[in-house]
């Protein structure tokens, strides 16, 4: 049997499509025991994506079980070294960077020649296909970006146009044979990648997740699209709380922080526009010490054009309350997923914090006056 159809993300009038579909396609098909992806540019987003997919279709259980090769680029600091490294969590996952011992010793990981493929393929006894295309492993290219690709999924081949798909697949697979032999173990190159990743300024947009998409939305609600960007490709976003609003009743501390819209792209929302009393994401946030202490605080653009986030109820082991507090919000891994480490600090405690966003150029204030910032 052959599969072979073009992928038109977002769709055309007569076909919706998205890349994420016809991967989820390819993952279905037939029973796969490997999996083999080579992709220019990684984010924290087209993780999230990636792994919601999975965890929400039929392709979970076997997803688990199978060998995943991931074949990427540091190419320009354009991967966040926070979504690599989720990567290689991954069961039987191993991650490796093309040329990486050489591009990352360069200044601002230039390439010699660049790393630039979009492959994503799959064999297993009786079946094997690819996608390949124009989407990397980002949120806008396995969703929203404005992206084409082919879907070839063959199985059992027994005619003539069958065995021939079969045979350039195997072409393909030997490719990425050669290619992933000479490239570089991600352990070997991440911590000088991510140091690098920290140090270039945040203002710069680097890979295919971090522009202003939605028609200058974010300048109507009070960032510019440079902060956007820094929201973004941040790992340590800080805010001064002020006073919360007494949601918990009167004498009782509150627990809802008010932040300027689109603040949500640090938990890696998108900076779209949604309507008022719009649930936009769901982060996980963990206790600075106590790291299974961890609850879910939801984020909503609310009725006053705000993102408004539900911290811990504040109680032991969390703050007696954070009035008055400047608040650290931290990405950490935790295998494939992402959660953030909450430290509360007071003015004089959480100085540090804003001097090494200044040092990155990306401390702020909101319209309020409330200070803001988020560093690497």
């Amino acid at each position: 049997m052959l599969i072979h159809r073009v992928v038109t993300q977002p769709g055309t009038h007569r076909v919706a499509s998205r890349n994420i579909d016809a991967l989820m396609e390819l993952l279905a098909s037939g029973s796969p025991t490997a999996f083999d992806a080579a992709v220019a540019y990684v984010t924290d987003s087209g993780v999230d994506a990636l792994v919601a997919e999975i965890g929400s279709s039929r392709v979970g259980p076997a997803w688990l079980a199978m060998r995943k090769r991931w074949l990427v680029s540091c190419d320009w600091l354009r991967s966040d070294p926070t979504a690599l490294n989720r990567l290689q969590s991954m069961p039987f996952s191993e991650v490796r960077v093309h040329d990486g011992d050489r591009v990352v010793a360069r200044p601002g990981c230039v390439p010699f020649v660049p790393w630039h493929p979009k492959w994503f393929a799959i064999r297993g006894r009786g079946v094997r296909g690819c996608l390949c295309g124009s989407g990397n492993l980002s949120r806008n290219g396995l969703l929203t970006g404005h992206e084409v690709g082919v879907l070839q999924i063959v199985t059992r081949p027994t005619s003539a146009a069958e065995r021939s798909v079969d045979t350039s697949l195997r072409d393909g697979e030997s490719w990425f044979e050669r290619q992933w032999r000479a490239a570089t173990p991600l352990g070997r190159v991440l911590d000088a990648y991510a140091a690098q990743f920290s140090k270039t300024p945040q203002g710069l947009a680097r890979n295919d997740d971090v522009s202003d998409a939605t028609g200058g939305v974010g300048s109507r609600y009070g960032l510019t699209p440079a902060q956007l960007v820094a929201l973004s490709t941040g790992t340590h976003f800080w805010i001064e709380a002020g006073i919360l609003s007494r949601n918990r009743g009167p004498g009782r501390p509150g627990n809802q922080l008010m932040m300027s819209a689109l603040m949500r792209v640090f938990f890696g929302a998108e900076a779209s526009e949604v309507p008022q009393n719009t649930l936009v994401a769901r982060p996980i946030v963990e206790h600075p010490i106590q790291s299974a202490v961890r609850v879910e605080a939801p984020i909503r653009f609310s009725d006053n054009s705000m993102d408004v986030i539900s911290l811990p109820v504040p109680d032991a082991p969390w703050p007696a309350s954070y009035d008055d507090q400047t608040l650290m919000f931290s990405k950490v891994n935790r295998h494939s997923s992402r959660h953030f480490i909450l430290v509360s600090r007071n003015a004089q405690l959480s100085e540090e914090w804003r001097q090494k966003s200044m040092d990155q150029g990306t401390s702020y204030e909101m319209r309020s006056g409330r200070r803001w910032g988020v560093y690497s």
